[in-house]
């Protein structure tokens, strides 16, 4: 990561590659307000680290605006938490993949994360 200071300015870092590690773990299962800190978090620190206009901030109002819309469709709707929760994680899935492969691509095919 090209940030010398972002553990400086951001004390609590959250990433979606953590994010990804969890849920293939099940570690959000049953607890989907979990997955939504997370989510947050990311977002918070996406907009605490860059300023307003930047790249990243801008496309972290655009996650803020999607995931609020999902959250909203899937989580408060009249099912129960588990099935809430599975259901947004495989809606959010292929969203986070897009936004994820509009960074560019190193030499190797890895993509390149900007710091949210």
């Amino acid at each position: 990561m090209d940030a010398p200071d972002y553990y400086d300015v951001i004390k609590s870092p959250m990433d979606f590659q953590t994010m990804r590690k969890r849920l293939k773990l099940d570690f959000y299962k049953g607890i989907p307000d979990a997955f939504a800190d997370d989510c947050k978090l990311v977002i918070s620190n996406a907009y605490t680290y860059n300023r307003e206009g930047d790249y990243v901030h801008d496309k972290a109002k655009e996650l803020e605006m999607a995931f609020n819309r999902l959250w909203q469709k899937y989580y408060s709707s009249t099912e129960t938490g588990a099935a809430a929760h599975n259901n947004l994680a495989a809606s959010t899935r292929p969203a986070l993949v897009q936004i994820k492969s509009e960074y560019p691509q190193d030499d190797n095919d890895t993509p390149v994360y900007h710091v949210m």
